[in-house]
């Protein structure tokens, strides 16, 4: 898969010779790299800072007061002087406008960590799971105490069953479910990519939105905007919220 800062580079025209004959090459036979191109595309067009195009109204609006007569009523007698400290009083109002924008935009811009409170929600254990694990007591016991909160006590109960049960896919995914509200990402990390990879319905879906945000939390933008786009491009059930994440991380 082609990465994100290639098809910005791309998109931003910064491709040419080789590099763009090939890239426009594999555009044509390869249909998933279209449509991370179109995804790319939409993402840039709706990605418009109202600050600054509040600024933009702002300056073409001042500009229009300047040279339209109609609204600025300067005397044809006026002296050159007062002439220039209109132009002057103009270029400082601009100048105060851009560096206002400047600064809105700056602060506008979230942290990857601001970013992870926003679209993080502990997973609801929505299914009760029948299973013959669920006998001894262990899975049920720690999908309890998740569910109360104790994510600690929860992480330790999981850490002993798996010891036994090693590919089970519900005690594989509330432990990294517990890792996450533990900040332990590099546990959640490997316990979501062991589902992941190994094909572990049904938590498959899951596990991949939770995987973006790990990567997100600890700062590994690149790798999480590749997981969003996985997402995105398989349609799944967090499509629609892998999408808006993707804006906010780009």
């Amino acid at each position: 898969m082609k990465t994100t800062k290639t098809i910005e580079r791309y998109l931003d025209g910064e491709m040419s010779g080789e590099e763009l004959k090939d890239f426009m090459a594999e555009l044509k036979h390869n249909d998933k790299l279209a449509q991370l191109v179109e995804l790319h595309k939409e993402i840039n067009e709706s990605i418009i800072d109202d600050q600054l195009f509040a600024f933009r109204k702002n300056v073409k609006y001042l500009h229009t007061q300047i040279q339209n007569k109609k609204h600025i009523d300067i005397n044809r007698n006026s002296s050159f002087f007062s002439r220039n400290k209109i132009a002057i009083a103009a270029a400082i109002t601009i100048l105060i406008l851009f560096s206002g924008a400047l600064t809105i935009f700056k602060i506008g811009r979230l942290s990857s960590e601001e970013i992870f409170s926003k679209y993080y929600t502990a997973y609801n254990p929505d299914v009760v799971v029948r299973s013959e694990n669920n006998i001894n007591g262990g899975l049920h016991l720690a999908i309890q105490l998740y569910q109360e909160t104790d994510f600690s006590t929860s992480f330790e109960v999981l850490q002993n069953f798996i010891k036994s049960n090693k590919n089970d896919v519900v005690a594989n995914f509330y432990l990294a479910m517990n890792a996450m509200e533990l900040n332990r990402m590099e546990t959640a990390i490997q316990n979501f990519k062991f589902i992941i990879d190994n094909d572990l319905q049904p938590f498959v879906q899951h596990a991949q939105w939770y995987l973006s945000l790990c990567y997100l939390k600890t700062d590994q933008k690149e790798l999480a905007t590749e997981q969003l786009e996985q997402i995105i491009a398989q349609h799944s059930y967090y499509f629609e919220k892998a999408k808006d994440l993707l804006k906010s991380i780009n």
